[in-house]
This record gives C-alpha cells, sequence and structure tokens, in this order.
C-alpha cells in the first residue's frame, strides 16, 4: 500500500493492476488482492448442495408462493428453500450436470408454518398412508368433495371449512441418452367445502386420495419418487396459513450422488478445493467428513407428524398420473381446485464458475 501525491490524486477505484481510494490523509494505493482460483472446503460444500436444492425448488413451478409463513429477512422464496435445506440430505451435482438440468428427487422440506401439519409414513406394503382419518368414507368416482371434506372435518382435529389439502407426487427419471437424473411434479389440490357436490376424482387424483384402512393414503407402492400432502388455510388478505412439510422419498438415485465421492466429482467440476485453506487436514478434499454428508435419511425413529425421509426402491410406476394441480397456498384467490405438473430447471441463479 502506498500514498500518492499530484496527478494520482485524481485518481479513483480500479485502475490497471492497483485500486485508488481518496482519504482525509490523501490517496491511498493498494493491489488487487489475489483471488485464490479454488474454494475452501465449506465453499464448495455450498457450491456443490446448491444445484440440487434449486432444482427441486423449480419443480414447484411458482407453487411454492407463501410456502413459508415467517420470513424476517424478507428473503425471496428461493433463497428460504436454499438457507432451509442447505446441509438437509446433501445431494452433490457436478457443474455439467446442473447446467444441463439434471434434478435428483430429495427428501427437502418446501413449507413451513404455523397449523397443523399432516403426518404419513410407510406401511409394510411400501405404500405412503397419512394420519388423516376419513372414517367409513369409500373414495369412488361418485364421492364428492362435499362428502370428502365433511369426512375430514368430522375425522380430524385442527381442519376447518375451507382448508385446503394438497397432495405433491414428484417422480424421478433418467434421460435415456445423457442418462442425467430428471424429475417431473404433479400435485392437486382440494378445497374442503361443504356445498361442493363435484366429483372428488374430477379435482384430485386417487394417486394421492385413497383409503387404506380408514386412512387418506397414496394408490400405490412409493419407489423413485417423493410424495407429500400439505394443509394450508387463506385468511384473506393474503394470510395463508400452512402446515410444515418434507418430501417422503424413496429413490434409488438417492445415495448415488451423496457420497464423499460424489462430493468429491462435484467439487473437481468447480476447480476443486483449496487444500491451503485446510492445511490441518490435508486430505480434506479427497476425504470428506462423514458429518458433513450425512443424509439423515432411514431414520426410523424421526417424528412422522414431519413425515419421514425414505431409502431406497427400484422401478417406477407412472401410472394414471392425471396432470392435476396444487398450491401450497400460492393459490389463494378462493375455492378454486386447480391444476398443472412441473419440470426442474436448467440452472439455479448463480454463477457458473
Amino acid at each position: 500500500m502506498g500514498k500518492a501525491t499530484g496527478t494520482a490524486q485524481d485518481y479513483k477505484g480500479l485502475v490497471g493492476n492497483f485500486v485508488y481510494r481518496q482519504t482525509k490523509y490523501g490517496t491511498v494505493i493498494s493491489k488487487i488482492p489475489k483471488k485464490s482460483e479454488k474454494r475452501s472446503l465449506q465453499q464448495m460444500l455450498q457450491r456443490c448442495q446448491m444445484g440440487n436444492i434449486a432444482a427441486n425448488y423449480r419443480l414447484f413451478e411458482g407453487r411454492m408462493l407463501l410456502a413459508f409463513e415467517e420470513n424476517p429477512a424478507g428473503l425471496s422464496e428461493l433463497n428460504l428453500y436454499i438457507q432451509t435445506n442447505y446441509n438437509n440430505s446433501p445431494v452433490f451435482l457436478t457443474k455439467n450436470e446442473r447446467l444441463n438440468g439434471a434434478c435428483v428427487v430429495a427428501p427437502y422440506t418446501f413449507c413451513r408454518g404455523s397449523i397443523r401439519e399432516v403426518g404419513y409414513k410407510l406401511n409394510s406394503e411400501g405404500v405412503l398412508v397419512t394420519n388423516l382419518s376419513v372414517g367409513d368414507l369409500q373414495i369412488t368416482a361418485q364421492t364428492t368433495v362435499a362428502q370428502f371434506a365433511n369426512a375430514m372435518l368430522i375425522n380430524n382435529n385442527g381442519w376447518e371449512e375451507k382448508d385446503m389439502l394438497t397432495f405433491f407426487y414428484a417422480v424421478q427419471e433418467k434421460n435415456e441418452m445423457s442418462q442425467m437424473p430428471r424429475a417431473t411434479m404433479y400435485s392437486w389440490k382440494v378445497v374442503l367445502d361443504l356445498d361442493d357436490d363435484t366429483p372428488l376424482l374430477n379435482v384430485v387424483s386417487n394417486i394421492g386420495f385413497t383409503v387404506i384402512e380408514g386412512k387418506l393414503g397414496m394408490s400405490m407402492v412409493l419407489k423413485n419418487a417423493g410424495a407429500a400432502w400439505v394443509h394450508s388455510r387463506d385468511k384473506g388478505n393474503g394470510n395463508i396459513k400452512i402446515g410444515s412439510q418434507t418430501m417422503y422419498v424413496v429413490n434409488e438415485m438417492l445415495a448415488d450422488y451423496q457420497t464423499a465421492e460424489a462430493m468429491k466429482r462435484s467439487s473437481d467440476s468447480y476447480g476443486g478445493v483449496n487444500t491451503k485453506q485446510a492445511y490441518l487436514n490435508p486430505n480434506s478434499d479427497v476425504n470428506f467428513s462423514a458429518s458433513v454428508i450425512d443424509t439423515g435419511a432411514n431414520d426410523e425413529n424421526e417424528d412422522q407428524n414431519q413425515g419421514e425421509n425414505g431409502g431406497t426402491a427400484s422401478g417406477n410406476e407412472n401410472d394414471n398420473q392425471n396432470q392435476g394441480g396444487g398450491s401450497t397456498g400460492g393459490n389463494t384467490g378462493g375455492d378454486d381446485n386447480q391444476g398443472g405438473g412441473g419440470n426442474g430447471g436448467t440452472d439455479d441463479g448463480t454463477d457458473e464458475s
């Protein structure tokens, strides 16, 4: 660093390889600090996770609006989603996979709020079943929205008329040519309206609205997919209340992208880890801490009211996927039961370096 006089006093900012700053003591000149070509281990852990978190966020295609009740920092929905899921079941994509739209369905938390959440777990046959009781109701082609709403309100505490129940179903796929993981999101929403005589299965799919021993559940075994039911309530004036929820995932691809080897492939694709900043652990760019990449999956003792993260399975059942719709609370304009499916995108909005 040096102090200059004369014409240098007119300079300010970056000039060549030097930075000029005007102070009360005169012009201060300093060299541009050298930037490390490699990230630290912590920086790389964040970089390598961001791609898949953002890809899962994009599966919702705008249906994340108002999915987080509390946002004191004024963050965007994307940033809230990333903040919530960083180091939560980490998945590591390479730079090339990220840029080409890869997406591994993972057990991420996608909404957080204050009203009663929906609990669910796999039964002995591998079918995901909720804790929502519908009494002696059997859902058939003739069952109406009003009948379903009545069964829900009578048999479950914490629910009110005009509450919304949304089912999200994310299907894992693999591109035949590139072999990259892809995913598609389906969702269906029903408003608990006691005066709505519309056939329930005209509004939602039996994939997420089937009765199993008096409880609401799926119509098929959950494999190579993620699923979740979300409880939401529109209080008016954009005031949405929502139940916290995490995707329950059974996905044979997931484990392959959560290993130390997957982290190494990912970090190398971004230039590798700066080992000089981790000199007390000289092998840190190869042997990453197990605590850092612990997925937290398959914990049988996890609170079922928050949903459980699944294990591994094979195959994929994609039958009868009526591309219905839903929202976690973003569709606030009254009682319309809406539809749509969404695909993962191609970039997470961060720099490509």
